[in-house]
């Protein structure tokens, strides 16, 4: 078995959840963020069956190894 692949950012994470949601394990979005590209993800996500997290910013960039993040890991 292949180790999992942590993706951020807004179209990386969208194109995992439209493309391969049965490959997505969980979802991480910013706490306190309510924009409409997050909200997408959020429906899409849910749509999928994949449980969503919310995080504050530095968390969520410690799961992505990266401050790049956009709100969404």
């Amino acid at each position: 078995m292949s180790k999992p692949l942590t993706i951020y950012g807004l179209h990386a994470v969208r194109h995992a959840l439209t493309r391969n949601p049965d490959q997505v394990l969980e979802l991480w979005l910013a706490d306190g963020q309510r924009g409409a590209q997050l909200q997408v993800l959020e429906t899409a996500a849910e749509a999928a069956g994949v449980t969503v997290q919310r995080a504050d910013s530095g968390r969520l960039a410690r799961l992505a190894g990266s401050d790049d993040h956009q709100g969404a890991v």
